[in-house]
């Protein structure tokens, strides 16, 4: 080749290369147009010692009743002719005590390993948390199904054991490490909304609930008290705290839990892009919905225990600048199927699997509860019943309103729904 052509060659692929670089921008450019500017890198919300200085702070009611009343669905469900209620209270009411040599207080600080670095150690260090999340959750079903039975001595005789051992106190934390706090801020919330469902039955254990209601808020001011790294500060990880927090806020009377908590709905749907994405969960490319999922799954039973408290509704949209929970839950719902939902944000293939897991879809029933539409009730329809560890526990049975007609559930779907994703409770 000589020199002159060599040049040209040399020309001609600078000049692809530019054209190609010119394209590459062009696309980002419209994609930021399309999707907004990035959020704010720092918190979001302001620390826990600056909001217990507040002297505004929340008076606690309801202490019993952080999700549901309890005594109001016992008896819903005793008169109930819907199959399904009617199944699952008889499911329930068969929930056993648990062994106490099978969930003894663990002696060592929480760790866990990388959900993605390696699954396969995951899964056996989060047994025993997965354990006590069950526990808890399937005696408090069990005291709705069968209000007269042992199951709501049974639960707090678990947790008196777990907090006289300060069980939890320690864990494992750095801003590459944070695994072992996601975890805890799980079975916070499943804990603590589990024991309100018994609370108000033990009033004559009154100096045992104070043990576990103190040993709720030590660990919940601990999780709290520790902002995050740039992943974890402001994301789904923040509003699975914020539910932790308003949760044991609840049952432990501290007000400045519970304030804290009630600042991040509005904080995060601020944020929420007018097609009711949310951006710190999008950016997360191919698992886009699946933290959108994570983020929803946390938000909607923190307004739910919000809105008991008669504190600001924070999915009311004359509060969000048009925007609302349900346009969150809309973008999720619509994405596994309609791939132009994600296409904003980004051109990665989603995960479907993960982001439509049945543990997902068991906020489906809180968010019916207060306000039933078509396109919830048939997700129910076909995917319930529904159950989740970490936060409403057995949300069909404790919160789902009766479906008129009767529902006959796809039990192929249901197992399938439950397969998918269920173990990603605290993965980050």
């Amino acid at each position: 080749m000589s020199p002159r052509a060599g040049r040209r060659a040399l020309l001609t692929a600078l000049l692809a290369a530019l054209v190609a670089a010119g394209i590459v921008l062009a696309e980002r450019l419209a994609r930021e147009a399309a999707t907004g500017p990035a959020p704010p890198a720092g918190p979001i919300v302001a620390d826990l010692a600056t909001v217990a200085r507040r002297t505004d702070l929340p008076k606690i009611r309801d202490r019993d009743r952080a999700l549901l009343d309890p005594v109001e669905r016992a008896a819903i469900l005793a008169a109930t002719g819907d199959p399904v209620l009617r199944a699952e209270r008889q499911r329930w009411r068969a929930h056993p005590c648990p062994d106490p040599d099978r969930l003894r207080p663990p002696d060592r600080a929480l760790a866990l390993p990388s959900f993605y670095g390696d699954r396969v150690a995951w899964r056996a260090a989060a047994r025993q948390i997965h354990a006590i999340e069950d526990a808890v959750q399937g005696l408090a079903a069990r005291s709705v199904a069968e209000p007269d039975g042992p199951a709501a001595d049974c639960l707090l005789d678990l947790l008196v054991r777990w907090a006289d051992a300060g069980a939890r106190r320690r864990f494992r934390y750095a801003e590459d490490d944070e695994q072992a706090r996601f975890a805890l801020a799980g079975t916070l919330s499943g804990i603590a909304s589990g024991y309100a469902v018994v609370r108000g039955s033990l009033a004559d254990r009154d100096p045992e609930r104070r043990r576990v209601e103190s040993w709720l808020a030590t660990l919940a001011r601990a999780i709290v008290a520790i902002p995050g790294g740039p992943g974890s500060c402001c994301n789904n990880h923040l509003y699975r705290r914020g539910l932790a927090a308003a949760l044991v806020g609840v049952v432990a009377d501290d007000p400045a839990l519970l304030a804290w908590a009630a600042a991040i709905p509005a904080a995060a749907l601020a944020e929420m892009r007018e097609d009711g994405s949310l951006p710190r969960e999008t950016a997360r490319g191919g698992r886009a919905l699946h933290y959108q999922n994570f983020a929803r799954a946390a938000l909607v039973p923190l307004a739910a225990a919000l809105r008991r408290r008669g504190l600001a509704d924070p999915g009311r949209r004359d509060r969000t600048g048009g925007r609302s929970l349900a346009e969150a839950g809309g973008f999720l719902l619509r994405g596994p199927d309609d791939r132009t939902a994600v296409a904003p944000c980004t051109d990665r293939p989603q995960d479907e699997g993960v982001a439509t897991g049945g543990r997902f879809l068991a906020r489906i029933e809180l968010a019916r509860a207060h306000g039933d539409d078509p396109a919830l009730r048939a997700i129910a329809r076909r995917h319930g019943p529904f159950a989740d560890r970490t936060s409403i526990g057995a949300a069909t049975l404790l919160v789902a309103p009766p479906l008129d007609p009767p529902a006959r559930h796809d039990r192929h779907a249901r197992r399938d729904l439950r397969d998918r994703g269920s173990d990603h409770d605290t993965a980050s």
